[in-house]
């Protein structure tokens, strides 16, 4: 079930004649497979746009317990 109200790929810009059905985010197929490979790949080798927001993740999750940690400790 997809995002009826979309007519084009947010990614590539087909029509969803074209592509066929696109998804709530807005992706066609092709494009939605070749960006969840490529944020997979990125986030194993450690390279790329996906292994950096992991990474930003993993440092706010740290600061937040270090936070935490120190008000909660008199």
């Amino acid at each position: 079930m997809g995002d009826k109200r979309r007519a084009n790929c947010t990614c590539c810009g087909k029509n969803r004649d074209e592509v066929g059905e696109l998804s709530w985010s807005g992706l066609c197929g092709p494009c939605g497979a070749a960006i969840l490979e490529e944020n997979a790949v990125g986030i194993s080798t450690k390279t790329g746009y996906a292994h950096r927001r992991r990474l930003r993740g993993y440092a706010e999750m740290l600061q937040r317990e270090l936070l935490d940690e120190r008000t909660s400790t008199p």
